[in-house]
């Protein structure tokens, strides 16, 4: 789940090392795209400097920065929703912030290149409930219904597992925007339209929940025993757009 209370208290440096090593070694699902990972010790500092629409306050924050289009945004969602899987079992809570930092602060603050954007901001920090910052119980989490969210096919008893991994993952503004169709041994992931309005406030930021879906299906399946491989399929014809298929 999404923490939004967090003790103030920094984290010890074998903890920052380790992040630090993480951040090093994320999957990488598109090769053009190149992601730059920068981790904010001082939290406070980066927090004044947010917008107060976006703001959580916590100790230490991750800043992902790289091309801002579709593509960059898929491959950015899948690389750092595996960060915050291994984020979460190690205690840590955590907090996907969108548009919480405009490209004049990062440039002057982070150095940010003029043809780089802010593709997403992490918080990060210990809860400031312990245990608090793990996960609550499914049925409290606010999320569609399992059936909502597919377009077509039956999934099997397995694949319904692994929707279902995705279907609780967080997203943006928690849009939930996924969609699934099943074929087979096919699992194919489809992104949803915003309307008028939020899709004016998010823009493409819907693409990085597409990468985040992904994460965890193909997670889902591993744990699961199977094999697993993307594709695009040019051959897919669906009124939801349709993003890769696992």
């Amino acid at each position: 789940k999404s923490l939004r209370k967090y003790s103030m208290i920094s984290l010890d440096e074998e903890t920052i090392h380790k992040v630090n090593s993480m951040m090093r070694n994320l999957p990488v699902l598109e090769k053009s795209c190149s992601m730059d990972l920068v981790f904010i010790r001082d939290g406070d500092s980066l927090a004044k400097k947010m917008s107060p629409f976006s703001k959580v306050a916590a100790p230490h924050y991750i800043v992902a920065t790289g091309t801002k289009n579709e593509s960059c945004l898929f491959s950015a969602g899948y690389a750092m929703e595996h960060l915050v899987l291994m984020l979460t079992e190690m205690g840590l809570g955590t907090c996907y912030l969108g548009h919480a930092l405009d490209k004049v602060t990062t440039i002057s603050t982070l150095g940010l290149r003029p043809d780089e954007d802010v593709l997403i901001t992490l918080a990060l920090g210990k809860a400031l409930v312990r245990g608090d910052e793990v996960h609550n119980p499914s049925e409290h989490r606010k999320r569609e219904a399992f059936d909502h969210l597919m377009l077509e096919g039956i999934p099997d008893p397995d694949q319904r597992l692994m929707i279902e991994a995705a279907r609780l993952a967080p997203s943006y503004m928690n849009s939930q925007g996924w969609r699934f169709s099943v074929v087979d041994g096919e699992i194919r992931l489809h992104k949803k339209s915003s309307d008028f309005l939020r899709n004016r406030f998010l823009g493409i930021s819907g693409y990085f929940d597409m990468g985040v879906a992904l994460c965890h299906l193909e997670i889902a399946a591993r744990h699961l025993g199977y094999g697993t491989r993307l594709v695009f399929d040019d051959s897919v014809e669906s009124a939801t757009e349709y993003i890769q298929t696992l």
